[in-house]
């Protein structure tokens, strides 16, 4: 069971971590997102005058800006990403935890079916019940994760 404890409180590090790490990166995201529109104004002033080079420097400012954006996007996609897993991995734990308890249950009642009382039976029913359900649960958390790492790419990134 200590093996467990330990295992829920590495999660919940995790998940911290990589809110606190995102919540980092916001500002930083925020002051470059700020930073890449003044560039574009200015691109947009030198290319207002008329000059061949101004056009050119715009047109790479907005292909770097294309960059940027997609970065922001691949960022955001991957940190959801990261936290369904973490999400997805708790769940997985909690029932592994229960499926452990079952078992116990299960093996200390290895005597002759015909003694054991229906209140133990209706509580191993119910626990079962209860597994199942957690067991869907992760199920769908899984396959979620699955269809969401299976669509973010970055195959139209490309590197500068």
């Amino acid at each position: 069971m200590h093996a467990h404890t330990c295992m829920h409180a590495r999660t919940h590090t995790h998940t911290h971590s990589i809110r606190h790490n995102y919540g980092s990166l916001l500002p930083l995201f925020q002051d470059k997102t700020s930073e890449m529109d003044d560039l574009m104004k200015a691109a947009d002033t030198l290319a207002s005058s008329g000059e061949t080079e101004g056009a050119a420097a715009k047109k790479k400012i907005e292909g770097l800006r294309d960059q940027w954006n997609l970065v922001l996007t691949l960022t955001s996609q991957r940190i959801k990403l990261g936290m369904g897993y973490v999400i997805f991995h708790k769940k997985a734990q909690q029932l592994a935890i229960q499926m452990d308890a079952l078992e116990q249950y299960l093996k200390i009642e290895k005597i002759d079916a015909t003694q054991i009382p229906e209140s133990s039976i209706k509580h191993k029913e119910v626990k079962y019940n209860e597994m199942s359900e957690h067991y869907s649960e992760v199920e769908n958390k899984g396959r979620t994760f699955i269809d969401e790492a299976q669509r973010v790419s970055d195959a139209k990134c490309h590197y500068i």
